[in-house]
């Protein structure tokens, strides 16, 4: 017990004091990441496009939780909230880009307007996120840490997802960018690529044109395979923690880069294809 209690106040202190940003924290990853950070001492900033989705959130979690409504596809948003944070004291020690969405589509039926969105919310709101908080970061010295969130889909990409896996694969070549401009710098960043996990991102029909038969293989599939939004915060914080520039999650995630590096091109998406075909994709 006395051990238990030990290791409890060292994961409780690394994280203690520190200011946390969320988008999107409203549901799913963001919610539990929140969730995650403020039981381990920290004060959360949570973000949401939709207020409502945010409102329970400083009852359940106390005065360690505020809630700013934002849509990280205004720039402009994002850096008056930035500066009202500063202005405050309560510019943030860690950034955490969340905020996605996804569209379940063959690429001839995911329109101009579905590619614009995900475009905009998946890549577009990671870079607004960056852009309002590393220029304050360089000015104030102060040592902040970027976490972006990408995807599994950034090295094992599916069918019939081919606006969010572009958006994906650019959140990490960003990612990637921004670890060696800053590598001289007191700036950390790390990318996390959940696997299979079970969040509503799978669950809104307005997002798939896909037959309904399908759409509930799928879902299936995430409920019964998937890890939880919760394995999925901890593995965040752990990643942090051990300083990780690549945090992998989830079912299908650690296995993927190594298969992609390693095996033939044509046979990799051959394997693709066929674990497409298994979970409901094709």
């Amino acid at each position: 017990m006395q051990q238990m209690n030990t290791k409890n106040h060292s994961r409780i202190g690394f994280f203690s004091g520190k200011t946390v940003l969320i988008t999107g924290a409203g549901s799913g990853i963001g919610l539990e990441l929140a969730r995650a950070f403020v039981s381990e001492g920290a004060k959360v900033i949570a973000t949401d496009v939709n207020m409502n989705s945010l409102k329970p959130l400083p009852e359940e979690m106390g005065s360690n939780c505020s809630i700013y409504e934002l849509n990280v596809c205004n720039e402009d948003a994002f850096l008056r909230l930035a500066e009202k944070l500063d202005a405050q004291g309560s510019l943030p020690d860690i950034v955490v880009n969340n905020a996605g969405i996804a569209y379940l589509a063959n690429f001839s039926d995911t329109n101009s307007d579905q590619w614009k969105l995900t475009l905009d919310v998946n890549i577009l709101g990671v870079v607004y996120g960056c852009r309002a908080f590393i220029p304050r970061w360089q000015q104030s010295g102060k040592a902040g840490r970027l976490v972006n969130i990408s995807s599994v889909t950034s090295m094992a990409p599916m069918p019939y997802m081919s606006a969010y896996v572009a958006s994906k694969y650019a959140v990490e070549g960003l990612t990637d960018v921004l670890s060696m401009e800053l590598a001289d710098s007191n700036i950390k960043v790390h990318c996390v690529h959940p696997g299979v996990i079970n969040t509503p991102i799978v669950q809104q029909e307005d997002k798939t044109n896909l037959p309904a038969e399908k759409i509930q293989r799928l879902q299936n599939h995430y409920e019964e395979n998937g890890a939880t939004p919760a394995e999925v915060a901890d593995a965040v914080l752990t990643g942090i923690r051990k300083n990780k520039a690549s945090i992998f999650v989830g079912p299908g995630s650690t296995m993927a880069p190594i298969m992609k590096r390693f095996l033939p091109r044509t046979w990799y998406k051959a394997m693709l294809k066929n674990a497409a075909q298994k979970v409901g994709y094709i």
